[in-house]
Protein backbone atom coordinates (compact mmCIF):
# COMPACT_ATOMS: atom_id res chain seq x y z
CA UNK A 1 0.00 0.00 0.00
CA UNK A 2 0.97 3.70 -0.63
CA UNK A 3 1.52 5.91 2.33
CA UNK A 4 0.64 9.51 1.51
CA UNK A 5 2.15 12.18 3.33
CA UNK A 6 -0.44 14.89 4.36
CA UNK A 7 1.31 18.48 4.51
CA UNK A 8 -0.22 21.31 6.35
CA UNK A 9 -0.78 24.65 4.22
CA UNK A 10 1.00 27.23 6.18
CA UNK A 11 -1.12 30.43 5.75
CA UNK A 12 1.79 31.71 3.68
CA UNK A 13 1.65 29.31 1.76
CA UNK A 14 -1.69 29.88 0.69
CA UNK A 15 -1.40 33.16 -0.24
CA UNK A 16 1.47 32.06 -2.61
CA UNK A 17 -1.19 29.15 -3.94
CA UNK A 18 -4.10 32.52 -4.18
CA UNK A 19 -1.09 33.88 -6.20
CA UNK A 20 -0.56 31.22 -8.95
CA UNK A 21 -4.12 30.51 -8.84
CA UNK A 22 -4.62 34.51 -9.34
CA UNK A 23 -1.98 34.45 -12.43
CA UNK A 24 -3.80 31.58 -14.16
CA UNK A 25 -7.26 32.82 -13.96
CA UNK A 26 -5.66 36.54 -15.86
CA UNK A 27 -3.97 34.36 -18.27
CA UNK A 28 -7.37 32.68 -18.84
CA UNK A 29 -9.07 36.29 -18.97
CA UNK A 30 -10.96 35.36 -16.20
CA UNK A 31 -10.69 39.12 -14.39
CA UNK A 32 -12.94 39.21 -12.11
CA UNK A 33 -11.91 35.54 -10.19
CA UNK A 34 -8.11 36.79 -10.91
CA UNK A 35 -9.64 40.12 -8.86
CA UNK A 36 -11.27 37.68 -6.14
CA UNK A 37 -8.01 35.22 -5.82
CA UNK A 38 -5.29 38.43 -5.46
CA UNK A 39 -7.98 39.97 -2.76
CA UNK A 40 -8.19 36.84 -1.01
CA UNK A 41 -4.45 36.56 -0.90
CA UNK A 42 -3.87 40.18 0.36
CA UNK A 43 -6.43 40.13 3.55
CA UNK A 44 -4.51 36.71 4.61
CA UNK A 45 -0.99 38.53 4.14
CA UNK A 46 -2.04 41.48 5.39
CA UNK A 47 -3.58 40.10 8.41
CA UNK A 48 -1.54 36.92 9.70
CA UNK A 49 1.75 36.81 7.24
CA UNK A 50 3.48 40.24 7.58
CA UNK A 51 6.88 38.75 9.28
CA UNK A 52 6.46 36.38 6.81
CA UNK A 53 6.77 39.30 3.90
CA UNK A 54 9.02 41.35 5.19
CA UNK A 55 11.85 38.61 4.25
CA UNK A 56 10.88 38.70 0.37
CA UNK A 57 11.95 41.16 -2.04
CA UNK A 58 9.63 42.61 -3.57
CA UNK A 59 7.49 42.11 -0.75
CA UNK A 60 4.89 40.11 -1.65
CA UNK A 61 2.12 42.79 -0.79
CA UNK A 62 3.35 44.81 -3.55
CA UNK A 63 3.82 41.88 -6.25
CA UNK A 64 0.13 41.46 -5.44
CA UNK A 65 -0.82 45.07 -5.34
CA UNK A 66 0.58 45.07 -8.93
CA UNK A 67 -1.21 42.02 -10.20
CA UNK A 68 -4.51 43.56 -9.06
CA UNK A 69 -3.75 46.41 -10.34
CA UNK A 70 -3.04 45.20 -14.09
CA UNK A 71 -6.86 42.91 -13.14
CA UNK A 72 -8.49 46.62 -12.58
CA UNK A 73 -6.89 47.89 -16.09
CA UNK A 74 -8.44 45.23 -17.29
CA UNK A 75 -11.68 45.66 -15.78
CA UNK A 76 -12.13 48.95 -16.42
CA UNK A 77 -12.08 50.29 -12.66
CA UNK A 78 -9.46 52.91 -13.41
CA UNK A 79 -9.74 54.42 -9.50
CA UNK A 80 -8.75 50.81 -8.25
CA UNK A 81 -6.22 50.64 -10.71
CA UNK A 82 -5.02 53.71 -9.65
CA UNK A 83 -5.37 53.00 -5.60
CA UNK A 84 -3.57 49.31 -6.11
CA UNK A 85 -0.72 50.96 -8.06
CA UNK A 86 -0.16 54.10 -5.24
CA UNK A 87 -0.10 51.37 -2.65
CA UNK A 88 2.46 48.58 -4.95
CA UNK A 89 4.85 51.96 -5.00
CA UNK A 90 4.42 52.47 -0.98
CA UNK A 91 5.06 48.88 0.12
CA UNK A 92 7.90 48.40 -2.56
CA UNK A 93 9.24 51.86 -3.23
CA UNK A 94 12.76 51.10 -4.51
CA UNK A 95 11.19 48.10 -6.66
CA UNK A 96 11.19 49.44 -10.16
CA UNK A 97 7.96 47.95 -11.95
CA UNK A 98 5.68 49.32 -9.14
CA UNK A 99 6.76 52.51 -10.35
CA UNK A 100 6.47 51.47 -13.87
CA UNK A 101 2.91 49.85 -13.28
CA UNK A 102 1.83 53.25 -11.46
CA UNK A 103 3.00 55.08 -14.85
CA UNK A 104 1.12 52.61 -17.31
CA UNK A 105 -1.60 53.48 -14.86
CA UNK A 106 -1.44 57.23 -15.29
CA UNK A 107 -0.69 57.32 -18.69
CA UNK A 108 -3.88 55.68 -19.71
CA UNK A 109 -6.16 58.21 -16.84
CA UNK A 110 -4.17 61.24 -19.25
CA UNK A 111 -1.95 62.68 -16.52
CA UNK A 112 1.48 62.17 -18.74
CA UNK A 113 3.54 64.50 -16.28
CA UNK A 114 2.69 62.15 -13.42
CA UNK A 115 3.40 59.25 -15.60
CA UNK A 116 6.44 60.67 -16.78
CA UNK A 117 7.71 61.03 -13.50
CA UNK A 118 6.81 58.04 -12.40
CA UNK A 119 8.89 56.34 -15.55
CA UNK A 120 12.01 58.27 -14.41
CA UNK A 121 11.83 56.68 -11.13
CA UNK A 122 11.36 53.09 -12.43
CA UNK A 123 14.21 53.92 -14.94
CA UNK A 124 16.70 55.64 -12.37
CA UNK A 125 16.43 52.38 -10.32
CA UNK A 126 16.96 50.09 -13.20
CA UNK A 127 18.75 51.82 -15.71
CA UNK A 128 19.47 49.13 -17.69
CA UNK A 129 15.80 48.67 -18.66
CA UNK A 130 15.33 50.05 -22.35
CA UNK A 131 11.90 49.70 -21.87
CA UNK A 132 11.75 52.22 -19.25
CA UNK A 133 13.72 54.77 -21.09
CA UNK A 134 11.12 54.03 -23.95
CA UNK A 135 8.06 54.42 -21.69
CA UNK A 136 9.83 57.60 -20.41
CA UNK A 137 10.04 58.78 -23.65
CA UNK A 138 6.54 58.00 -24.58
CA UNK A 139 5.22 59.98 -21.58
CA UNK A 140 7.31 63.16 -22.56
CA UNK A 141 5.87 63.28 -26.35
CA UNK A 142 2.29 63.25 -24.63
CA UNK A 143 3.13 65.66 -22.32
CA UNK A 144 4.46 67.80 -25.37
CA UNK A 145 1.60 67.02 -27.70
CA UNK A 146 -0.83 67.56 -24.90
CA UNK A 147 1.18 71.33 -23.98
CA UNK A 148 1.72 69.98 -20.81
CA UNK A 149 5.79 70.36 -20.98
CA UNK A 150 7.77 73.19 -18.06
CA UNK A 151 10.75 74.42 -18.20
CA UNK A 152 11.83 71.47 -15.61
CA UNK A 153 10.99 68.40 -18.28
CA UNK A 154 12.26 69.81 -21.50
CA UNK A 155 13.31 66.46 -22.20
CA UNK A 156 13.09 62.70 -21.79
CA UNK A 157 16.53 62.95 -19.47
CA UNK A 158 15.16 65.91 -17.40
CA UNK A 159 16.08 65.42 -13.67
CA UNK A 160 13.01 65.23 -11.59
CA UNK A 161 13.58 66.36 -7.76
CA UNK A 162 15.73 64.62 -5.31
CA UNK A 163 13.06 63.25 -3.47
CA UNK A 164 11.06 61.94 -6.01
CA UNK A 165 14.09 59.99 -7.15
CA UNK A 166 14.95 58.55 -3.72
CA UNK A 167 11.48 57.01 -3.26
CA UNK A 168 12.85 55.23 -0.29
CA UNK A 169 12.82 58.88 1.81
CA UNK A 170 16.51 60.31 1.39
CA UNK A 171 16.49 64.25 2.54
CA UNK A 172 15.04 66.39 0.26
CA UNK A 173 18.41 68.36 0.83
CA UNK A 174 20.29 68.16 -3.40
CA UNK A 175 24.51 67.65 -2.38
CA UNK A 176 27.09 68.35 -4.85
CA UNK A 177 27.74 64.79 -4.46
CA UNK A 178 24.01 63.31 -5.55
CA UNK A 179 23.78 66.11 -8.68
CA UNK A 180 26.89 64.64 -9.82
CA UNK A 181 25.77 61.36 -9.31
CA UNK A 182 22.45 62.28 -11.32
CA UNK A 183 24.31 63.78 -14.06
CA UNK A 184 26.44 60.60 -14.09
CA UNK A 185 23.10 58.54 -14.53
CA UNK A 186 21.54 60.91 -17.27
CA UNK A 187 24.81 60.68 -19.29
CA UNK A 188 24.97 56.88 -19.10
CA UNK A 189 21.31 56.52 -20.15
CA UNK A 190 22.02 58.73 -22.81
CA UNK A 191 24.81 56.80 -24.23
CA UNK A 192 22.84 53.31 -23.60
CA UNK A 193 20.22 55.16 -26.05
CA UNK A 194 23.07 55.95 -28.62
CA UNK A 195 24.31 52.28 -28.57
CA UNK A 196 20.87 51.19 -28.81
CA UNK A 197 20.00 53.24 -32.06
CA UNK A 198 23.56 52.34 -33.51
CA UNK A 199 22.72 48.34 -32.80
CA UNK A 200 19.21 49.04 -34.65
CA UNK A 201 20.60 50.43 -37.74
CA UNK A 202 23.34 48.13 -37.87
CA UNK A 203 20.60 45.33 -37.64
CA UNK A 204 18.31 47.33 -39.88
CA UNK A 205 21.55 47.32 -42.78
CA UNK A 206 22.15 43.31 -42.01
CA UNK A 207 18.42 42.44 -42.29
CA UNK A 208 18.50 44.32 -45.80
CA UNK A 209 21.10 42.29 -46.98
CA UNK A 210 19.84 39.28 -46.43
CA UNK A 211 16.82 40.02 -48.07
CA UNK A 212 18.41 40.91 -51.27
CA UNK A 213 17.57 39.27 -54.52
CA UNK A 214 19.10 35.91 -54.32
CA UNK A 215 21.68 35.42 -56.59
CA UNK A 216 20.77 34.36 -59.88
CA UNK A 217 21.98 30.76 -60.34
CA UNK A 218 21.89 27.85 -63.43
CA UNK A 219 18.78 26.61 -64.24
CA UNK A 220 17.29 23.81 -62.72
CA UNK A 221 17.39 20.32 -63.92
CA UNK A 222 14.60 17.81 -63.98
CA UNK A 223 15.59 13.95 -63.41
CA UNK A 224 13.52 10.85 -64.78
CA UNK A 225 11.69 8.44 -62.63
CA UNK A 226 9.33 11.12 -61.12
CA UNK A 227 11.51 13.55 -59.64
CA UNK A 228 11.77 16.93 -59.49
CA UNK A 229 14.06 19.68 -58.50
CA UNK A 230 13.14 21.29 -55.23
CA UNK A 231 12.88 25.05 -54.99
CA UNK A 232 15.84 26.38 -53.46
CA UNK A 233 16.95 30.26 -52.92
CA UNK A 234 20.82 31.20 -52.88
CA UNK A 235 22.03 34.62 -50.89
CA UNK A 236 25.39 35.75 -50.95
CA UNK A 237 26.74 38.22 -47.33
CA UNK A 238 29.33 39.67 -47.12
CA UNK A 239 32.29 36.67 -47.21
CA UNK A 240 29.57 34.02 -47.07
CA UNK A 241 26.78 31.95 -49.23
CA UNK A 242 23.66 30.37 -47.70
CA UNK A 243 21.76 27.99 -50.06
CA UNK A 244 18.17 26.88 -48.56
CA UNK A 245 16.44 24.01 -50.43
CA UNK A 246 12.49 23.53 -49.81
CA UNK A 247 11.97 19.75 -49.31
CA UNK A 248 8.31 19.33 -48.23
CA UNK A 249 7.74 15.56 -49.02
CA UNK A 250 10.60 14.50 -46.74
CA UNK A 251 10.36 14.32 -42.99
CA UNK A 252 13.52 13.47 -42.19
CA UNK A 253 16.58 13.23 -45.32
CA UNK A 254 16.75 9.29 -44.80
CA UNK A 255 19.29 8.42 -47.73
CA UNK A 256 19.38 11.61 -49.88
CA UNK A 257 22.95 12.06 -50.75
CA UNK A 258 24.53 15.56 -50.52
CA UNK A 259 27.32 16.63 -51.80
CA UNK A 260 29.18 20.17 -52.07
CA UNK A 261 32.35 20.71 -53.87
CA UNK A 262 34.26 24.36 -54.36
CA UNK A 263 31.86 25.01 -57.63
CA UNK A 264 28.49 22.69 -57.30
CA UNK A 265 26.55 21.13 -55.38
CA UNK A 266 24.07 18.08 -55.56
CA UNK A 267 21.46 16.89 -53.76
CA UNK A 268 19.75 13.48 -54.57
CA UNK A 269 16.72 12.27 -51.97
CA UNK A 270 15.66 9.31 -54.29
CA UNK A 271 11.85 9.55 -55.44
CA UNK A 272 11.48 12.39 -55.17
CA UNK A 273 14.05 15.00 -55.47
CA UNK A 274 17.05 15.53 -57.58
CA UNK A 275 19.11 19.24 -57.94
CA UNK A 276 22.44 19.76 -59.47
CA UNK A 277 23.67 23.52 -59.84
CA UNK A 278 26.93 24.96 -60.55
CA UNK A 279 27.98 27.61 -57.87
CA UNK A 280 28.28 31.04 -59.25
CA UNK A 281 31.73 31.61 -57.80
CA UNK A 282 34.02 29.43 -55.70
CA UNK A 283 33.57 28.31 -52.40
CA UNK A 284 35.49 26.69 -49.75
CA UNK A 285 33.62 23.10 -49.42
CA UNK A 286 35.64 21.69 -46.41
CA UNK A 287 34.39 24.46 -44.59
CA UNK A 288 30.61 23.95 -45.59
CA UNK A 289 28.10 22.92 -43.32
CA UNK A 290 24.67 21.65 -43.52
CA UNK A 291 22.05 20.98 -41.69
CA UNK A 292 18.08 19.90 -41.87
CA UNK A 293 15.23 21.83 -40.08
CA UNK A 294 12.57 19.08 -39.49
CA UNK A 295 9.67 21.61 -38.46
CA UNK A 296 10.07 23.49 -42.22
CA UNK A 297 11.73 20.77 -43.92
CA UNK A 298 14.64 23.32 -45.40
CA UNK A 299 17.83 22.18 -46.05
CA UNK A 300 20.48 24.81 -45.49
CA UNK A 301 23.56 24.63 -46.65
CA UNK A 302 26.44 27.49 -45.57
CA UNK A 303 29.50 27.79 -47.61
CA UNK A 304 32.39 30.42 -47.03
CA UNK A 305 33.31 31.82 -50.56
CA UNK A 306 36.77 32.38 -51.34
CA UNK A 307 38.28 35.55 -52.21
Amino acid sequence: MVVIEEITETQYEKVLRLKCEGNDAFKRRENAKAKNLYTQALQILVTECKADDSQSSPPLKATLLSNRCQVNLALDDAPSALEDATASVAAAPSWPKAHHRLGSVQMRAGQYALAFEAYQRASQLNPEDIDLTNACTKAHEAMAEHGMLTEAAVSPDAEITLEEAKPTGAPAEQTEEVEAAAAVKCADQETKLNKAAAVQSVEVKAAAQSVEVPTEVPPKKMATGGESAPEYTLEELDDMATLRVQLPALAALGDTAVDVSETAFRLHAPGHYLLELTWPWSGSADEAKAKFLKKSRTLQVTIPLVV
